[in-house]
């Protein structure tokens, strides 16, 4: 005998699988559109000079016991407006001359009582990093100090022309912009102390 109803039967069955895939496909979707949305929106981050606490004085160069000091203390407003945790990592400067690296400067993590030992002031996030995890939707604020020293009768070897400001992402790109230009290098630097933040927008790094 036939199977009269067999037809009909496979066509349910057809049915209830074609659903299935179409159920997972629209979650799948779902579930990238959503990532999408909440990755929408970008990390600012805003710089302002400020007077350094150990001695109260400005970005400068100066010299000390036969070597040549560039300190550079800085304020940070980073800011995430993606609803999704953000992350800079090794926030750093960089002298450079003609375009080529020179040097990575120093990340202060602390300053101490020249008579007590005692650390004074601290310097960037938690256990003193220049590293920082940004929530979703969220805005803070780090206080870093930047050194740089050379001996005094070696400057032409450390010549530079220009200060950059470096990170690595999330994905670890390292991404770079221009701090300052500096074309007297070690002979001054004329830093701008307005009473105000200015945006580093940075790109991605060029490889070489």
């Amino acid at each position: 005998m036939g199977c009269q109803n067999c037809g009909s039967d496979w066509f349910e069955v057809w049915l209830v699988v074609i659903g299935a895939i179409l159920g997972f496909a629209l979650s799948i979707i779902t579930t990238l559109v959503n990532k999408a949305i909440d990755k929408h929106g970008k990390m600012q981050i805003f710089y302002k000079l400020v007077y350094q606490k150990s001695t109260g004085q400005k970005a400068r160069i100066d010299l000390n016991g036969g070597e040549t000091y560039l300190t550079i203390p800085l304020y940070f407003e980073l800011q995430n407006t993606s609803n999704t945790a953000r992350v800079i990592r090794d926030v750093c400067l960089y002298l450079y001359n003609n375009g080529k690296e020179v040097a990575k400067m120093v990340q202060i993590q602390y300053t101490k009582d020249s008579k007590t030992n005692e650390i004074k002031n601290s310097f960037g996030g938690e256990k003193n990093s220049y590293s920082f995890v940004l929530p979703p939707l969220s805005i803070q604020k780090q206080e870093c100090e930047f050194l740089y020293k050379v001996p005094t009768s070696k400057i032409d070897e450390f010549a530079f022309d220009e200060i950059r400001f470096s990170y690595f992402d999330e994905k670890n790109r390292p991404m770079e912009c221009v701090f300052c230009k500096a074309e007297r290098g070690w002979d001054g630097i004329d830093f701008n102390y307005e009473n105000n933040y200015f945006e580093l927008k940075c790109s991605k790094k060029r490889r070489k």
